[in-house]
């Protein structure tokens, strides 16, 4: 599951992780930006949140590797 929403320079899209799930994240071929992104997030409640900002189409690839690790997560 994430959150989308629309700006007028960007898509934001957030994504939940738990203390033991976003640990898969650092694994991910992604942006290295997005993995300290992550880091840097404060926790809500037990929830670590992960926000992209959307601008650029290079951006795609990294959320459909978010989105499939999120996907098969259980």
């Amino acid at each position: 599951m994430f959150w989308f929403s629309l700006w007028v320079h960007c898509i934001k899209i957030s994504f939940y992780f738990t203390a033991k799930t976003s640990v898969g994240v650092y694994d991910l071929g992604i942006s290295e930006k997005i993995k300290d992104n992550l880091r840097k997030s404060d926790n809500v409640g037990k929830m670590i949140p992960l926000i992209l900002d959307i601008d650029k189409r290079t951006q795609l690839p990294d959320l459909w590797t978010i989105v499939r690790y999120k996907k098969n997560l259980k």
